[in-house]
């Protein structure tokens, strides 16, 4: 792919390299894998077919690196919080990560929509006369420029 000078070809090793498209592997070829690296072609593989990834309660060997991984390939960052919740050798499973990924996306819903809803509710007080602008961005955490910018 270079474009070597042909004084310097005999200095240049010519390597093949394979190159493997994990996600369009079967489930079959997946299940060969027998490092924790499966649990990732898993997710690629579910993830090019639309499909739930459900992996199994194996325990994972390298949950750092795994993690990581996971956490780079999906952009997610619950990911690296998962790991961080955990003790250095205590050993975890892909279920338990998911699960905790579940939860703490299901307590940060609730916190939005609580938090959303005490807004709409303040916002009601405002156009109804019965609390300032100032008094709401107050109770709300916010500035009365960004509570302004709700009401409208």
């Amino acid at each position: 792919m270079a474009d070597i000078p042909v004084e310097m070809r005999s200095l240049i090793h010519d390597y093949s390299i394979n190159v493997f498209d994990i996600a369009h592997l079967s489930m079959e070829q997946v299940k060969l894998f027998k490092s924790d690296f499966k649990y990732v072609a898993e997710y690629l593989v579910c993830k090019r077919l639309h499909a739930d990834y459900k992996p199994d309660a194996e325990l994972l060997k390298h949950k750092d690196e795994v993690l990581k991984l996971m956490k780079i390939i999906t952009g997610d960052n619950r990911y690296e919080e998962v790991l961080q919740s955990f003790s250095g050798e205590e050993r975890i499973s892909m279920c338990e990560v998911l699960d905790k990924i579940e939860k703490k996306g299901i307590q940060q819903g609730i916190k939005q929509g609580i938090q959303q809803g005490s807004q709409n509710i303040l916002i009601e007080l405002v156009k109804d006369n019965i609390i300032s602008i100032s008094e709401a961005a107050k109770r709300a955490n916010m500035n009365v420029d960004e509570f302004s910018k709700l009401l409208k």
